[in-house]
């Protein structure tokens, strides 16, 4: 009676779990598909650059998607306080906090013929901040929800199967949007773009909420009340010899690419090739099908192998994608770029999230990925803007000569000094 109770209570978390998974990788399709017909390297990039934008604007994208999405992730600690609430929280802030900026963005661009320029990049500007800042708020909590959403043997395999979802889904978007574009004139076609973007991203969140979050762990981490709480868990966070290598590694491959932008910018010139506009914009779906390849296949090697496999693997990637950039021109040579690209950026998303959680060395795991997301963003927010200057004044082929050397580093640094989380609590007996 025993066994048969609890082979029929697994059995039901199990289909729980698939419910769950298919669920989230639905609505990450979903917000992949709207995000793709927008994305900031190709379509803002490009759209930008017809109102005027130099070089130095352009690395300013990247700049603040990176502050905008690390830095204020410690907000959330104290927005999403309630673990039973965290599901419909989330809700709420997406509908009311984070979509309308994009709609923000659609609604500017058709009106932007009647507007400077240089007003049309500040506006614009602006809204891609704001987008990034609350969408920035969130992104703790929603990993360490999804941390308690899925048991850590198919963590991996779940993220994974929502990035590769995402990512196959947003190159379809990336055609799509480069199909319009090369049918409507600008900036209708833009402007179509991002309201089309704002209603996919609100059904979006359907699916989100749809996901049974009730844990099978009756531990749940504790809320901190005070300041003194959260300052104590990111001492404790950073005073581990591990997690700060990590950090460093990371902090290096992100000075090694904060070239993503510059990848269109590069292809659009004659060094490039001289792409056209849908050109680019539709070479850009290879950063999709590079994510979800990558997503899915580093997230479930991940699960089986540690996850440390995975970083190094998305460094790699990383720097084979430069070479891409520095020595194949023309169409081939910009599907290359972002194929990888989007291998070592949202690719290795489960392999990051999935460190994350298992470094954290006290109850407040929410803190502990705040914190570590905060010190790679303020170390990495200004590289973009940095790499803009280098483009501008040394040219975008020395720019990539640039980053493939710190992306070596990365990797050197990752293999010699970053150990696998789960092998080191075995050494240590945690």
């Amino acid at each position: 009676m025993r066994s048969g109770h609890f082979s029929s209570a697994e059995s039901r978390m199990n289909r729980r779990h698939i419910r769950n998974m298919l669920l989230n990788s639905t609505g990450e399709a979903m917000w992949g598909f709207q995000a793709n017909m927008v994305l900031a390297s190709t379509v803002l990039t490009v759209l930008l650059r017809l109102y005027g934008a130099g070089e130095r604007t352009i690395g300013a994208i990247a700049g603040i998607e990176t502050a905008g999405v690390l830095l204020p992730q410690w907000l959330g600690i104290w927005v999403f306080r309630s673990e039973r609430a965290l599901k419909r929280d989330f809700f709420l802030w997406h509908i009311f906090a984070v979509c309308p900026f994009i709609l923000a963005m659609g609604m500017t661009t058709l009106f932007a013929e009647r507007m400077s320029p240089a007003v049309y990049r500040l506006l614009m500007l602006a809204w891609f901040s704001g987008f990034n800042f609350f969408m920035g708020v969130v992104v703790a909590a929603w990993i360490h929800w999804q941390g308690r959403v899925f048991p850590q043997q198919m963590r991996g395999l779940a993220v994974g199967a929502a990035i590769g979802a995402s990512a196959a889904a947003g190159s379809c978007g990336a055609l799509a949007a480069g199909a319009l574009i090369a049918r409507l004139s600008a900036p209708l076609s833009y402007g179509v773009l991002y309201i089309t973007a704002w209603l996919i991203s609100m059904l979006s969140m359907v699916f989100f909420y749809l996901i049974d979050d009730s844990s099978d762990d009756v531990s749940q981490p504790a809320e901190p009340q005070t300041i003194s709480d959260i300052l104590r868990w990111f001492r404790r966070s950073l005073a581990d010899s591990n997690f700060r290598a990590y950090l460093l590694g990371r902090v290096l491959a992100g000075a090694g690419f904060a070239v993503l932008p510059f990848i269109a910018v590069h292809y659009a010139s004659p060094a490039g090739g001289g792409l056209t506009q849908s050109m680019v914009v539709s070479a850009g779906s290879a950063l999709a099908v590079g994510s979800a390849i990558g997503g899915f296949t580093l997230g479930r090697l991940g699960d089986v192998r540690g996850h440390r496999l995975g970083v190094m693997l998305g460094v790699a990637a990383q720097i084979v994608a430069l070479m891409g950039m520095i020595f194949v021109p023309g169409m081939a040579g910009c599907v290359v770029a972002y194929f990888f690209a989007g291998i070592c950026t949202m690719g290795t998303w489960p392999c990051h999230f999935n460190f994350l959680i298992e470094t954290c060395p006290h109850e407040g795991r929410m803190a502990h990925i705040a914190v570590g997301n905060a010190f790679i963003g303020a170390a990495t927010c200004l590289m973009p803007v940095i790499a803009g200057q280098i483009a501008g004044n040394l040219g975008t082929t020395r720019l990539f000569i640039i980053s493939a050397a710190l992306s070596v580093a990365a990797l050197l640094w990752i293999v010699g000094w970053v150990e696998e989380p789960r092998a080191r609590a075995v050494k240590t007996g945690d």
